[in-house]
């Protein structure tokens, strides 16, 4: 263990998944690249992948906002709880 962790490859800089997999997207994206001739091709490209991006975005919104009014409801029913004793 302890001659891994000197060698070289034991003191590579690791990243997480996320990174990971963001990283092979874009290799995938690059790779795809080269098949494309056409402006048309590259700006639908564009607008399709802003367009799924923005409804990630959105849906991670809706998301918090919804666990954001479930902490409150609770905090107000334990509150409510409280004040009955």
């Amino acid at each position: 263990m302890i001659a891994y962790v000197h060698s070289p490859a034991g003191q590579r800089v690791r990243t997480n998944n996320h990174v990971e997999r963001v990283n092979r997207q874009l290799r995938y994206f690059e790779k795809v690249r080269y098949k494309w001739r056409r402006r048309r091709t590259i700006v639908r490209f564009l607008v399709l992948a802003l367009d799924l991006w923005r409804q990630r975005h959105i849906k991670a919104q809706e998301e918090e906002r919804r666990i954001k009014a479930d902490k409150q409801k609770r905090r107000r029913s334990d509150h409510r709880a409280k004040s009955r004793c």
